[in-house]
């Protein structure tokens, strides 16, 4: 990678509030954050990514749609690979645009947080609000190993996907 790409990437992360994995499928060419958090800079991209809280919103799957990570999940990955970085795993439990745009749907339903910030997942919680999540259907499930449950819930979504012809649906959790 140029060092001119890196400085780009640095300054804007350094200038952001928040940062977002990018989603990119595993065999796809990979690109992104996970190359570069694997070679050489691997320190200075811990530093800078130390900042802003970095929002995963992927399910780590290969093409037959099975889960990578079978003992954990992206997020933990990402957060022991960059242990200065704030993780917040988020909106990988709901289909495309509903994520930004939860009044799609005809009623409420909840998204999940894990993360090991308080205060990061705080800021993903707040930016959850903007796009229409309310508090009460903003579930913080607890620390990133809780990612784990999440990403596996990705299972079920595509078999719910298939059984539902889109991925115009989510869940609520009913107490």
């Amino acid at each position: 990678m140029p060092e001119t790409s890196v400085q780009r990437v640095e300054a804007t992360v350094h200038a952001a509030e928040i940062t977002l994995h990018p989603v990119r499928r595993p065999w796809a060419r990979t690109t992104g954050l996970l190359a570069v958090s694997r070679c050489h800079r691997r320190r200075r991209v811990r530093t800078v990514l130390a900042r802003p809280p970095l929002i995963d919103i992927d399910n780590a799957v290969n093409e037959r749609l099975d889960l990578i990570y079978a003992d954990s999940s992206l997020g933990e990955r990402l957060q022991h690979a960059l242990p200065d970085t704030r993780v917040v795993k988020t909106l990988n439990t709901v289909g495309g645009p509903i994520g930004v745009q939860p009044g799609l749907l005809p009623s409420p339903t909840d998204v999940f947080l894990s993360g090991d910030d308080t205060e990061a997942k705080a800021v993903v919680a707040s930016l959850l609000g903007e796009f229409g999540w309310t508090a009460e259907h903003r579930i913080d499930l607890g620390a990133i190993a809780t990612a784990r449950a999440a990403a596996h819930y990705f299972l079920l979504f595509a078999a719910l996907m298939g059984a539902c012809g889109n991925p115009a649906f989510n869940i609520s959790i009913t107490r």
